[in-house]
């Protein structure tokens, strides 16, 4: 019989709801709860965006659809990401008003990355994605093929997750269009986004 008193299961959003969250982080946050998309949605500032990270298959759609769409939050608020194709083409299928990112990781296959700038261009076109969003791998996505990526119709991307200055400001400077980070206040002000 396992002891699950550090992760409790839970099944319903009422479960979820009384799970205390904060405390692992810091004592100062004992009491904090885990808030819905609603309640996330209601709280996003004017002018500032929200990413969406889909981590299941595309039965979330129509429930997100519907979250969204009774929402303030303006479109160009808002950024659908999902490492499954399938996920990207079905949210442009039902909600072509937002923004999509086909996420993506490197896997060396013996003396190359994958996937190559032409894999990744194929992706995108096939969902319809709107930009990649890769892993920060810089032995990977560099200038050359992040060139790569724009002769061949990919213009915009994001990376992830980049917590220090050196890195940053290369993918920065190699024109990247978000970059994920566990230090987003600290590394806005360093790069003056």
């Amino acid at each position: 019989d396992e002891d699950n008193s550090f992760c409790p299961i839970a099944e319903t959003l009422d479960e979820l709801k009384r799970l205390e969250v904060g405390t692992w982080k810091d004592p100062k946050y004992r009491g904090e709860k885990i808030p819905t998309l609603t309640e996330v949605l209601a709280e996003l500032p004017d002018g500032k965006l929200i990413l969406i990270e889909i981590k299941c298959g595309p039965e979330i759609i129509a429930p997100l659809t519907e979250v969204l769409g009774a929402s303030a939050v303006e479109a160009n608020q808002v950024v659908i990401i999902c490492f499954d194709a399938e996920v990207i083409a079905e949210s442009k299928r039902r909600m072509p008003q937002y923004k999509t990112q086909w996420l993506t990781r490197f896997k060396r296959i013996r003396d190359s990355w994958s996937p190559s700038p032409e894999e990744v261009a194929t992706a995108i076109e096939s969902c319809g994605a709107d930009a990649l969003g890769a892993q920060a791998e810089t032995r990977c996505i560099d200038q050359g093929y992040v060139n790569q990526l724009e002769k061949l119709g990919v213009c915009e991307f994001g990376v992830w997750t980049v917590n220090d200055l050196e890195t940053a400001r290369k993918y920065q400077s190699w024109g990247a269009w978000s970059i994920t980070t566990d230090r987003p206040g600290w590394m806005r002000d360093q790069l003056g986004w």
